[in-house]
């Protein structure tokens, strides 16, 4: 077994959100340069706190095949060996995660959302609306994560959807 070393505050900042979403959905982002172990940090608190997770790792590619890799991620967190279907939309999608999710405690990491973001850029924005009308009142923390430190800044600047 390794030893996680340091981010004390940081594993209790996690972990204070954490007991706040039980009564209040948390929306966290987290970003900073490649290589200082945002992702070991998320994945060993996350691991440690006992919660369901789902963890997605998004890459640069179409908007199909990146909305279909979180779709097969969701379906292995919440129907384990069945074939995920296909969604044409985001709305489509995130309503359905809402559906499942229910009032069931959840924790999703988005980790290098940029690149999701890059492909289709109304990302955002669907994440924007189905954040306000189906995520905000369920038992979830939603952790955007990213080392494209410019554009997670840009994301949630005060013009963009997810401010």
């Amino acid at each position: 077994m390794s030893k996680f070393i340091g981010r004390q505050a940081e594993i209790n900042d996690l972990n204070h959100l954490l007991q706040e979403s039980a009564r209040l959905a948390q929306f966290v982002v987290l970003y900073g340069r490649r290589r200082v172990g945002k992702t070991s940090l998320l994945l060993h608190w996350v691991q440690q706190t006992g919660r369901p997770y789902l963890y997605w790792v998004a890459h640069r590619e179409t908007p199909e095949a990146a909305r279909y890799s979180l779709t097969r991620a969701f379906w292995k967190y919440a129907f384990p060996g069945a074939t995920p279907p296909r969604f044409d939309t985001w709305e489509g999608l995130f309503e359905q995660m809402a559906e499942v999710i229910g009032d069931r405690p959840l924790v999703m990491i988005w980790d290098e959302f940029p690149y999701a973001a890059e492909s289709d850029s109304s990302l955002p924005s669907h994440l924007q609306a189905a954040w306000d009308h189906l995520f905000k009142n369920k038992p979830l923390m939603l952790i955007l994560a990213g080392s494209h430190v410019g554009m997670m800044v840009d994301i949630m600047s005060y013009q963009a959807p997810l401010y």
